[in-house]
């Protein structure tokens, strides 16, 4: 082996573009093969070990003839930074934009959460019409399609479709159109149980037209 061996603190770049840093040099209790113990440094910073023989090796360039580096795993520096900022480690854009997805990610599923805690309102559609509540709502016009839909698997189809922003205005007015009672509780608990009725009339309606 040509290359200088891995110390501990040293920082390597894996030729898909991620940074590791060395734990330690380990030796296998039971073949004696010499592993190298690292760490990774984005994500959750999990450990891994891996013989010091594949961690020197070189990249399989037919297997990624794309790749420029030409180890597996080759050393490189932090950064140079002003005093007054932390040490920031070299790190790739494709890093730096799953980073900004998973932030993104992460605040979408904190406003669903949001969302999902509000609690119950019920819109009192049982004393108003149909279609006064759906003028008065501003209703998607999928729930209009929902209510015009002839066949239950046609209003199966709708409401998969109105998932991702179903409110508990809306399956009330759909529960209303179907003739059936939908209970307060999570708008997504309401949202399958509306689910489960359709799918109770989907089956009736197959063996009546049998």
């Amino acid at each position: 082996m040509n290359r200088p061996r891995p110390v501990p603190q040293e920082l390597y770049r894996h030729f898909k573009n991620k940074l590791y840093q060395i734990i330690s040099i380990a030796i296998h209790s039971e073949t004696r093969e010499e592993m190298v113990v690292y760490q990774a440094l984005y994500g959750d910073y999990k450990v891994y070990v891996r013989p010091l023989d594949m961690f020197m090796s070189e990249v399989d360039h037919v297997k990624y003839p794309d790749v420029t580096q030409k180890y597996r795993f080759e050393k490189v520096e932090p950064e140079t930074v002003s005093p007054d900022k932390p040490i920031e480690m070299a790190a790739d854009k494709t890093e730096k934009e799953n980073m900004s997805e998973s932030n993104e990610k992460s605040h979408i599923a904190t406003e669903r959460e949001k969302f999902r805690k509000e609690p119950y309102k019920h819109s009192q559609i049982m004393d108003k019409s149909v279609d006064e509540e759906a003028q008065e709502l501003n209703l998607d016009p999928l729930v209009i399609e929902f209510m015009d839909a002839d066949l239950a698997a046609d209003k199966n189809d709708i409401l998969s479709k109105l998932r991702p922003t179903i409110t508990n205005e809306m399956i009330d007015i759909m529960a209303l159109s179907l003739g059936v009672v939908v209970n307060e509780g999570d708008v997504y608990d309401r949202y399958n149980d509306l689910r489960t009725c359709l799918n109770t009339m989907e089956k009736f309606e197959s063996t009546r037209l049998r």
